[in-house]
This record gives C-alpha cells, structure tokens and sequence, in this order.
C-alpha cells in the first residue's frame, strides 16, 4: 500500500491530451507491457492487440501480460500474438525491465489483480488508456477520453495519428470488435456519427462484420444457454423499475458446466427490460 501512496504522492502524473502527444511519447521508449482487466472483454483485448500489434510494427518490444485469460469467443483475435497469463516468476522480471506498462480500459490498478504490487513496484512508467468515468491516480501517464464510445476508439485515434498507412487487417479486425463490443453493436448513447465513420474505415481496411458476428457472439454451448435462461428467470427489479440484478451461484456454474472464465454476458440481455436503466449481475 505504501508504494501505491508513494506513486501518487511524488510522481506528479501527466495528462496527454491528444494522441500525438502519446505517439511521441511511444516513440521515445523501447520496452513494453500491455495489460487490461481481469475476465478481460471484446474492448480491452482487441485494443491490447492492436496497440502491441502497433508496436510491433515500430520495431519496440511488446508484451502482452494478462491476470487472467480472456474467453474462448475471443481466440479468433489471437492470431500469432504471444498472450501471457500472468505468472509472477516468469513475468515479473519482463514487468521489472519495461520502459511502459500500458494498461487499457481498466480504470484503475485494482483491476489487473494479482499484478498490482509488481507493476506498482517496477521503475517502469505506467500508462493509462481508457474511456471510463472512474479511475484512481496511481498512473504517471493518462489518455483518457470519457466521451469516447470506447478505448479502442482511442487507439484507432491514435493509429490515424501515425499516418493511414498504419491500418491494415491485423488492426482492423481487433479494432472493429473493440467498438462492437463497447457501443453494445453500435447502440449505446455514445454511439455516433464518427463510430460509424470509424467502423466503414475498419471494414475498409479488412474487419468483416459478419466474421467478427459469428466468432464473437456464435458461439454459445448448451450449458452457457442453460445458464442465460436460468439467470434471467432469476431477474429482480428495484428502483422504481430502473434497476434489474440476478445472480450465477456457484451451484448453477457447476450443474450447468460453465466456467468463470466463459460466462456469458446476460447482463445485456437484462438491460433490455423497459425502463431498466442499470443492471447488476451476481457471480
């Protein structure tokens, strides 16, 4: 905990305010790992993809370092891509010699779990890119965009920053199931006139959505449909009607054969109720 006030308190942190301002600051660093939440979702993986991808083609050295894996739904991103799950004697001293430790659409440290005390303990810079409203001030660096449909909107910014010639299928496709994922298919209050202009480029340059549909969202097993139905018959309104929660006990996990790591996401299938305007699930 004392490292963690010690950050905040003696390293004054730094707000970049365009994304040529972090292009620069990219290029002046050699080293990095890339990070993003726990269960990690469509928006932090495809953007962490995309950004090491980047990277890659700049000739730095990129890691991705993950707490735990991301779903199964979400392999078809992977490609070649070395994806690590975090395993403190092999990855901490990749944490310990990196310039940045980028961390993507995680709000705040608490987020990366089991690697907080490491990232928090290494001379590496930290980075933070992300679109939420809540986050804590344990970072040197921040990008942050709350008006943005999402953070891969942000690395999208970011890559056009550098030239169009930077986006190709590789990114494209991370990319395009970034936003899907975080504009909820393109209906969430943020979504606008430019994340349609930004998803035609990204079709434009090899993001086919009928693929990214298929692999993303096709690709349920009975036991998690099972599960979604138990859920939702588990569904309480609150609030006036603008509140709806359920729950996953364990029990259910295990009668049905879903793990933790491949939930499905019944939360968007709650907020569809009228008038629901929050939505909680219980694991």
């Amino acid at each position: 905990m004392w490292l963690e006030y010690r950050r905040v308190l003696y390293r004054s942190p730094r707000i970049l305010k365009t994304p040529s301002e972090l292009l620069a600051m990219l290029r002046q660093n050699k080293r990095f790992v890339l990070t993003t939440h726990t269960r990690p979702a469509g928006d932090g993986f495809g953007s962490e993809l995309a950004l090491h991808r980047f990277l890659k083609r700049m000739h730095k050295r990129s890691e991705i370092i993950n707490v735990s894996e991301a779903p199964r739904s979400l392999n078809f991103l992977v490609g070649r891509d070395n994806v690590r799950v975090y395993r403190p004697e092999r990855d901490d001293p990749v944490i310990q010699k990196a310039d940045i430790v980028v961390a993507l659409d995680i709000g705040g440290l608490n987020k990366i779990g089991a690697m907080q005390d490491v990232v928090m303990q290494s001379p590496a810079r930290t980075l933070l890119i992300d679109h939420h409203l809540k986050r804590d001030r344990s970072f040197d660096y921040y990008w942050v965009d709350e008006k943005a449909s999402s953070s891969g909107e942000m690395v999208y910014r970011l890559l056009q920053s550098a030239g169009a010639r930077t986006l190709r299928r590789d990114l494209a496709v991370p990319l395009y199931t970034a936003l899907v994922h975080d504009t909820g298919d393109f209906c969430y209050d943020r979504t606008n006139a430019e994340t349609f202009r930004m998803a035609a480029h990204l079709v434009e340059a090899g993001a086919v959505p009928y693929k990214v549909f298929m692999e993303k969202q096709c690709v349920r097993t009975p036991g998690q449909l099972a599960l979604i139905a138990y859920a939702l018959g588990k569904v309480q309104v609150a609030g006036g009607g603008s509140l709806a929660w359920s729950q996953m006990p364990r029990s259910a996990l295990r009668r049905f054969g879903v793990d933790n790591d491949n939930l499905p996401r019944v939360i968007d299938q709650i907020l569809r109720l009228r008038g629901v305007e929050m939505a909680l699930m219980f694991v």
